[in-house]
């Protein structure tokens, strides 16, 4: 479709778009938006579409995209059962003043996302699989019992001040997730056949830590950092943690490991916390890695 005129009153309608479209958005302004594909049809945008309602797409399952352009969304966004797309995907741009949801039904897979909200609040739901970058500006982020993971070549850029829900690396070959700043997670997944390579930046893991990476493991240089208020486990069945440093900092509660925990990073630091070792293993991957075990710590196995 080509873009209407400036004058063009679009209401309260929705426009419907599906299979292999091109969408030349112009300087209209549109109401709700739908876009659905029965496989692997994109739609390819030129420009940016500004939504003042709501932004849906559903597929099959398949690749079948956004792709390209960018969207300014002031309402709603949902997606159904859209396979992980490419960091090339359009920028959903979530602008609205007001309460706005972005929901997954069974998955959705988005290229980029911003949150740039004046105002308001935007709330989580269900599973979103981010292949570009995932970056908040402004506005605040009600994570429920959502899922973000990040997979292909990506990046997370969320922001110091929220919180999200479970957050996934994870890869089926070799690609680099690149975490920005500081971010704040309730729970961090670590997944991947040939591993996840993470990338700059500190996460702080208020809840429960899993790493389950196969082949060559995790690698990268990405900070962790336990400081949550309650319990917390580390449960590890395969691969590494990031390269950079592990830090347990905990004004209460107990971290309970579990399994072989692998460390290639720089340092493993207790500051404070109680913790319960279990049967687990601690293993020293990197030559010159700092272990700082702090006072009156047990630990079970340590091995290098």
């Amino acid at each position: 479709g080509t873009g209407a005129p400036e004058r063009f009153d679009a209401g309260t309608s929705t426009l419907s778009m599906s299979g292999l479209v091109s969408f030349t958005p112009g300087n209209a302004r549109y109401y709700n938006f739908s876009y659905g594909t029965g496989g692997s049809s994109d739609l390819i945008t030129t420009g940016t579409a500004i939504i003042l309602g709501n932004l849906s797409a559903s597929g099959v399952g398949g690749p079948g995209c956004l792709n390209g352009g960018t969207f300014n969304v002031s309402g709603d966004m949902s997606g159904n059962n859209i396979a992980a797309c490419g960091s090339g995907g359009s920028l959903i741009n979530v602008v609205g003043a007001g309460t706005q949801t972005m929901t997954a039904t069974t998955m959705w897979g988005i290229g980029n996302v911003t949150v740039n909200k004046p105002s308001g609040v935007l709330n989580l739901v269900g599973t979103l699989s981010i292949n570009g970058t995932w970056t908040y500006t402004k506005g605040r982020i009600s994570a429920g019992s959502s899922t973000l993971v990040f997979s292909g070549t990506s990046t997370f850029v969320g922001g110091s001040s929220e919180l999200y829900n479970n957050v996934s690396f994870t890869s089926s070959g070799s690609s680099t997730q690149t975490v920005t700043g500081t971010v704040n997670v309730t729970n961090l997944d670590f997944t991947g056949i040939h591993g996840t390579q993470v990338d700059s930046g500190t996460i702080n893991v208020k809840g429960n830590l899993t790493t389950s990476a196969g082949g060559d493991g995790n690698t990268g240089s990405t900070s962790i950092v336990l400081n949550g208020l309650g319990d917390q486990s580390v449960t590890s069945t395969a691969g590494y943690l990031p390269g950079g440093n592990f830090s347990i900092n905990k004004t209460a509660g107990t971290v309970s490991f579990s399994g072989t925990l692998y460390l290639r990073g720089t340092s493993f630091t207790w500051t404070a916390g109680k913790v319960d070792a279990g049967t687990s293993t601690i293993y020293f991957a990197s030559s010159g890695l700092t272990f700082t075990p702090g006072t009156n710590v047990t630990y079970y196995n340590i091995s290098s």
